[in-house]
């Protein structure tokens, strides 16, 4: 795992109106936002829409969807770097959407990150 970095995606929040250091919690965000936010989460991971959502029903709750749910409200909402620099997505993905290593079980031992 490489170590964290500072995010590449603050000037992507700020042009949608969003404040890095004081985001919304991910459900109250606008539809139009939403959307965009997206956009920098399949950036940020290296991922196609269809890795988190059911292709024909975007609305519905997948596990990848919870994930990215908990990583937005417990992670990148609450979390900085010690000289206070905004932590986002791609601090730690770097553009992978896994940043564990899966054959490590010890390291995987933390119930959230499951995905079955």
């Amino acid at each position: 795992m490489k170590p964290t970095a500072t995010s590449n995606m603050a000037s992507d929040l700020q042009d949608m109106g969003l404040d890095l250091k004081n985001l919304p919690p991910l459900e109250k965000l606008e539809p139009n936002k939403l959307r965009k936010v997206m956009r920098t989460f399949t950036k940020s991971l290296g991922a196609k829409c269809s890795d988190c959502h059911n292709e024909s029903d975007y609305g519905a709750m997948t596990p990848m969807k919870k994930i990215a749910l908990h990583m937005w409200n417990d992670y990148v909402r609450g979390l900085a770097f010690e000289d206070g620099t905004a932590l986002y997505c791609d601090s730690c993905h770097q553009g992978k959407n896994e940043v564990l290593d899966r054959h490590d079980k010890k390291a995987l031992g933390v119930g959230w990150t499951k995905t079955s």
